[in-house]
């Protein structure tokens, strides 16, 4: 089986690196855009091999998609990462592009490859790469839920002082500071709910640190981390290569919600929504401080949020659901909010 690794900077190299260490692919592609890098990282890889034991060929290219002809997944890390104090969301106006260019090279040469995505904002991403493929849903996949519940995981082994196999535990919601959602009430340590060893307040903690989890390392390194999402890309991809039947909370595009996108943006411009849209602005603050475009104004956000909740309150009580019923909105949110992202990008082209 050969699996394609576009963009071979820190994250791309772990990817490769943990992939080939599996030894369950045949052949690893590595693609970069800078002429040598990924041929010399490639190297670098394979003189690992009889060291780490493993017997996987790693190939380097510079911008030769070629190379990747018949790969059965795509693994897209492309695009520049987050520095200090950014958000996901800021890095759209560059990486938008990289991602739309490099979707279409890898279908080009594998037009049945499953696809992979880990450029951030990774929610928005995976949304563009259906949008520009069309590809069904069981074909496009955000690593970020993998990830998030990987460090979920060892917050919770931190807190209990216990071996992180002893835990349990996953996160789902968007990839993002408020649209995660660790789901701490069915987290266990061998199979003892850990509100049994944990106070409340270090429960929430544990959360918050969760949520947080990669500006906390963006903080520490200067840039975004580099062996935790390789790690976790590489148990996807061994999941779906080898029909491993793994359960992983993963981005995926919701058909039914993109269909529904047209009539939020109909209601935001309907005068009959307007007095809705402004009785649901406070509600919608805590979703606000997420949006850092600088072209919409705060209200145009809260009525674009205040849009969003009314068409879920048609069908679900927000109010009374608990956190972690909650997946579904966040769900909508990730997909609306990334849809919206897209939307301004291409007007502003």
């Amino acid at each position: 089986m050969k699996v394609t690794v576009v963009g071979a900077g820190a994250v791309g190299a772990s990817c490769a690196e943990y992939i080939a260490i599996k030894n369950f692919a045949s052949e690893v592609i590595l693609v970069d855009i800078k002429e040598g890098y990924a041929e010399g990282k490639a190297m670098d890889l394979m003189q690992c091999a009889t060291l780490n034991g493993f017997d996987t060929k790693i190939t380097g290219s510079t911008s030769d998609y070629s190379k990747t002809n018949g790969s059965s997944i795509a693994v897209i890390t492309s695009g520049i990462p987050r520095k200090p104090g950014m958000t996901r969301e800021e890095l759209i106006g560059i990486n938008a592009g990289i991602v739309k260019d490099v979707s279409s090279n890898i279908l080009t040469h594998s037009p049945h490859a499953i696809i992979i995505v880990v450029s951030n904002p990774m929610d928005t991403m995976t949304y563009l790469v259906h949008k520009i493929t069309g590809l069904p849903k069981n074909r496009i996949i955000g690593m970020g839920g993998a990830l998030d519940s990987a460090r979920f995981k060892y917050r919770l082994s931190e807190a209990l002082e216990c071996p992180p196999s002893d835990v349990d535990g996953m996160v789902i919601g968007g990839h993002s500071d408020v649209g995660m959602v660790p789901l701490i009430d069915k987290a266990v340590r061998n199979s003892v709910p850990v509100s049994e060893f944990l106070s409340i307040e270090r429960m929430a903690q544990v959360v918050e640190e969760t949520k947080v989890g990669g500006a906390t390392l963006t903080k520490l390194l200067g840039t975004s981390a580099w062996y935790a999402p390789g790690a976790a890309v590489s148990g996807l991809v061994q999941a779906i290569a080898c029909n491993q039947k793994k359960m992983f909370h993963a981005y995926w595009v919701r058909m039914e919600l993109k269909k529904s996108l047209k009539s939020h943006f109909r209601m935001l411009k309907s005068k009959s929504s307007q007095k809705a849209l402004r009785e649901l602005r406070k509600r919608t603050d805590c979703w606000i401080q997420s949006f850092h475009k600088p072209s919409i104004n705060n209200l145009e956000k809260a009525s674009m949020f205040g849009a969003f909740f009314i068409s879920v309150k048609k069908h679900l009580n927000f109010d009374c659901l608990p956190a972690n019923e909650q997946y579904e909105i966040l769900y909508s949110h990730a997909l609306f909010k990334g849809s919206f992202l897209l939307i301004q990008l291409e007007n502003a082209e």
